[in-house]
């Protein structure tokens, strides 16, 4: 079971980094920069509840756009009071459409 929250509006979060996720993430072709990007920019989708890692962590799903208009979608978690991103991926074609589809809902719904 899942919630998904739209936000309109540039957010303002703070981000945990390290050799971990940086790497992880660089692996996928992702900057640190576009995933803050997606992770604090306008028209976002945050399913809460998604996952649960094995160490008892909740992992959230995000999809926004970097500031060049690159939808990604990004894992993270909340770590001592600010975001840490897990993963990160460009959103393939199937998705971009739906994530466009619910934006434009949630738009029309505000």
């Amino acid at each position: 079971m899942y919630t998904c929250i739209y936000m309109s509006g540039r957010a303002r979060i703070g981000f945990e980094w390290d050799e971990g996720n940086e790497g992880h993430i660089a692996a996928h072709g992702i900057t640190l920069a576009e995933v803050e990007e997606a992770l604090t920019n306008e028209d976002w989708l945050l399913m809460l509840g998604i996952t649960t890692h094995p160490s008892g962590e909740n992992r959230y799903i995000c999809y926004g756009k970097t500031d060049d208009g690159k939808p990604l979608r990004v894992v993270f978690t909340m770590r001592r009071g600010k975001t840490r991103p897990v993963t990160a991926h460009k959103l393939k074609r199937k998705m971009r459409r739906d994530y466009e589809k619910a934006i434009e809902k949630r738009r029309n719904e505000a």
